[in-house]
């Protein structure tokens, strides 16, 4: 069984989300309200990978459009090094581009209330953000499965 967790972070607030036991649905569990302090942000991670038992962490690095790394990424960089301190399980990167629109696409079109949409937006980024990590883990898996037949 693995689990992960998924992190959409920002300078305000950080997204969380977590796989189910299998590691193959990905689904939302809070937004953290940032600190002035990093390394409280990245016990506060610490922790919740603890709590939910995770065996990885998944977080979203943010690109801009032609690929190459935005201003923010440095300070995801930063972020990480300091949660490498706090966390013994490896930590992945993914591709995070259009993952706050289309989770604010997926929140309008539920019917969230607009103020509840910015609570909830940054742990369905993140939700977002696992769920094609763990996609792209199982394509290759699947594909092995059908050449085999």
């Amino acid at each position: 069984m693995a689990r992960f967790l998924g992190l959409d972070i920002g300078d305000a607030r950080t997204g969380v989300a977590v796989s189910d036991a299998n590691g193959r649905m990905a689904l939302p569990v809070e937004t953290v309200v940032r600190t002035r302090s990093i390394r409280q942000d990245a016990a506060r991670i610490a922790r919740l990978a603890v709590e939910r038992d995770a065996t990885a962490i998944v977080v979203g690095l943010p690109k801009m459009m032609n690929g190459a790394e935005s201003e923010q990424a440095s300070r995801i960089d930063a972020f990480i090094r300091v949660l490498r301190g706090y966390v013994r399980i490896p930590i992945h990167m993914q591709d995070e581009r259009l993952t706050t629109h289309a989770a604010a696409q997926v929140l309008r079109d539920v019917g969230t209330r607009r103020r509840t949409r910015k609570g909830q937006l940054d742990a369905a980024a993140a939700c977002i953000i696992l769920q094609e990590w763990l996609d792209a883990q199982t394509v290759p898996a699947l594909a092995d499965a059908s050449e085999a037949e």
